[in-house]
């Protein structure tokens, strides 16, 4: 685990959602965390199988349907926001440096990530590509 390999010095960061501070107590052996960092999306998705779900009996296809929506969606990625937020806080209580990247800085990381990203969304996924699946997720 990349924590016990931080805690023994092999290596020097772990990239990660601020999320992950908590869940896997990255304030104890840190000393840096760097916030807005270019990372990737995780996508978490509740799948079915279609012949599953069409022999399921109308009562609970309906009891499906009624929770496979919007709501449930945003619900997580608020979750998701919230539990990021906690993240930081315990990592600023634990007297870990914050470093908040200023513009200038965004910009170059984007720069550089810049061709890596435009190859990356143009690969399929299924019917669609990569970059089709992200504009998916932003709601685009």
């Amino acid at each position: 685990m990349n924590v016990i390999n931080l805690t023994n010095g092999v290596i020097d960061g772990i990239v990660t959602d601020p999320s992950a501070i908590r869940s896997f107590k990255l304030n104890e052996p840190a000393k840096y965390v760097t916030t807005w960092f270019p990372g990737s999306g995780s996508a978490f998705v509740l799948l079915m199988n279609n012949d599953t779900y069409n022999g399921l009996s109308e009562e609970k296809r309906a009891w499906i349907d009624a929770v496979a929506s919007d709501e449930l969606s945003r619900g997580g990625g608020a979750t998701y926001d919230k539990v990021a937020g906690a993240g930081l806080k315990l990592a600023q209580e634990s007297g870990l440096e914050v470093i908040n990247l200023d513009d200038a800085e965004k910009a170059r990381w984007n720069d550089t990530i810049a061709p890596a990203l435009a190859t990356a969304l143009e690969q399929p996924a299924g019917d669609k590509t990569v970059g089709e699946i992200k504009a998916l997720m932003l709601d685009e």
